[in-house]
């Protein structure tokens, strides 16, 4: 069974659905754990709280005279006193009669009314008479005698008791706001819940006054404020997702912090202790979901962006890999186009993919080259017997016509020059076959040396002055930095390579003509250069001259084979180099790029 790449792509994808179930299980886990820490959490607090109180138990608090009613609301912030119940949503309305409606806080030690009076006939106090007014009477009843707040403000407004100013409001025993209503007025009132500990009650009464009576109706306050400095301290460890209880041995309770939405399933508690005795308890409660209802939200919310993820990566995919199958198919096609129907080379056909910076560009890049390398080595394999005919024939013919002379040759003067006629044919095809197996295994020999750093500027040096001495009607010119120059390379291939180059420059320059030798460092790698004087239109200046058996220069000789400009880019490639020829204004110029450079240093 064949299958595509598309087919073989969306295999894997089903493996990314497995993500939100290992997230989901992860999850869980970590619930389990957050549930524990959570827990041991709770328990710490409720211990570190239970220490606190039992460490001043008989100091700092003491169970007070029993006050009847229930405890106030706890408020998450101090409400401000302005006349208005935006800040007294956690208290709920306790109607003391069809008149009076009453609310009531507590935050910290500080302990916070709203009275409701329906009054149609309001009159206040005057500051320069004494008569009688509208007013409120809070009387705290105590073993050593009763204490008696009394609030009758001259008007709406701010209000503090006898003694305080608005400078020093933190003096004063109570403090309010007066807002007069539709039907009657509303007193916010704060005062310390510290004066109600040895308190048996407290009760309100309202002194409703007018021009000819007065009339008083007192009501009982069926709120039990909670232990100031303990309340503190309970709301010191309460956050909004914790609540905090701490209540005494009778049921009463001492402190308790806003409750928390829904039934608490994390509970710790710890006894509170005076000596050995125990005084009272302290509960600290949670909600497990609280705890890891966020985790669960941003869980659901993670495995919907993957499920969202995932669809758009299966899109991806599939144009992904609709566009790769396509590209490789085209690159099949074209590939196959290079064939006749025969199965050989047919004329060049480029690739589309070539321009790609891809991994499918190199592919295509690659497969030219190779297809540019089949190219000339079907040329190379077709030149030879072309060549090899050519290059044999005239020797072959020499022998053969001497040795057909020979045999009818009776002088022997005649005999002896047909002889040597002979003989330098045989020679001619010897040299000839010594050439072509000195190309041929010249590959194989070159991957047996050994690279090392050689001083090119000084092995060009040596070279020009031997050249100088052996071909004196050339102009030699050397063209090098002063600095010496090391690069990679063999040097006794070097020289062979220079052989070659120079052998061809020496073929096409005239008398007196010049020859340059150049040397250029170019920081990571070096270039070497042989120009030469003489003809600009030579028919070979391109790729093709550097191919085995390749020539422009067809004499009888059989001195040229085509072997030279062949051996040079072999060796220079040998040296991860490059050689090209061109057309100068001068001549033709050879140039072997790609040297690499050896530093000084090394």
């Amino acid at each position: 069974m064949k299958w595509s790449l598309r087919a073989k792509l969306f295999v894997f994808v089903p493996v990314l659905a497995l993500l939100p179930w290992l997230g989901w299980q992860t999850l869980e886990r970590l619930q389990l754990f957050a549930i524990r820490a959570q827990t041991e959490a709770l328990a710490v607090l409720a211990q570190t709280l239970a220490q606190e109180l039992s460490s001043e138990a008989s100091v700092r608090w003491r169970p007070s005279q029993s006050l009847p009613g229930r405890p106030p609301a706890t408020a998450l912030q101090s409400p401000v006193l302005d006349g208005f119940l935006d800040d007294w949503v956690e208290a709920q309305p306790i109607a003391l009669s069809q008149l009076v409606t009453l609310r009531a806080m507590q935050r910290g030690a500080a302990l916070y009314l709203a009275i409701d009076v329906r009054d149609l006939t309001r009159q206040y106090r005057r500051p320069t008479q004494d008569s009688a007014s509208d007013r409120l009477l809070i009387t705290l009843l105590k073993p050593t005698g009763d204490e008696v707040i009394t609030i009758a403000p001259e008007g709406p407004g701010r209000w503090f008791s006898e003694g305080a100013t608005r400078a020093r409001a933190s003096d004063a025993v109570v403090t309010g706001y007066w807002w007069e209503l539709a039907e009657g007025y509303r007193f916010e009132a704060r005062l310390s819940a510290s004066r109600l500990l040895d308190a048996s009650g407290w009760v309100l009464s309202v002194v409703d006054a007018s021009s000819e009576t007065q009339v008083t109706r007192s009501y009982p306050i069926p709120i039990a404020p909670m232990h100031p400095w303990i309340q503190q301290r309970a709301e010191a460890f309460a956050t909004e997702t914790r609540q905090v209880v701490v209540s005494a041995n009778d049921g009463r309770i001492l402190a308790m912090t806003g409750a928390i939405q829904g039934a608490a399933d994390l509970v710790a508690e710890e006894s509170i202790l005076s000596g050995t005795a125990v005084s009272g308890r302290v509960t600290v409660q949670s909600r497990a979901d609280q705890v890891v209802g966020s985790a669960s939200r941003a869980l659901i919310q993670l495995a919907w962006q993957i499920m969202a993820v995932l669809l758009i990566v299966l899109l991806g995919l599939s144009v992904y890999a609709g566009r790769l199958t396509e590209r490789i198919a085209r690159l099949g096609r074209e590939l196959r186009a290079q064939l006749d129907a025969r199965g050989r080379l047919a004329e060049p056909q480029p690739l589309t993919a070539l321009k790609a910076t891809d991994e499918i560009g190199d592919l295509a890049r690659d497969i030219a080259q190779v297809m540019a390398d089949l190219r000339r080595y079907t040329q190379f394999l077709e030149r030879i017997p072309r060549t090899l005919r050519h290059e044999l024939s005239n020797p072959m013919s020499t022998v053969q016509t001497s040795l057909e002379l020979l045999a009818e040759e009776q002088d022997p003067t005649q005999q002896a020059r047909l002889r040597a006629a002979a003989a330098r044919g045989i020679a001619k095809l010897d040299s000839t076959l010594s050439r072509v197996t000195e190309a041929v295994s010249l590959e194989e020999a070159l991957r047996e040396d050994v690279l090392s750093p050689v001083d090119l500027t000084k092995l060009l040096e040596m070279y020009v002055e031997v050249q100088r001495e052996q071909h004196p009607r050339i102009q030699w010119r050397l063209d090098v930095p002063t600095a010496p120059i090391r690069v990679m390379a063999h040097s006794l291939r070097l020289e062979q390579l220079l052989d070659k180059l120079i052998d061809n420059a020496l073929d096409y320059t005239p008398d007196q003509g010049r020859i340059w030798l150049k040397l250029r460092d170019q920081v990571t790698s070096v270039s070497l250069a042989v120009e030469n004087e003489g003809p600009t239109d030579v028919a070979f200046t391109g790729a093709d001259v550097f191919q085995l058996f390749s020539s422009a220069r067809q004499d009888a000789s059989g001195a040229h084979l085509g072997l030279g400009l062949y051996v040079v880019r072999t060796i220079a490639e040998a040296f991860e180099a490059s050689a090209r020829i061109e057309s100068t204004g001068r001549g033709v110029q050879v140039t072997i790029q790609g040297f690499r450079h050896v530093p000084r240093s090394a």
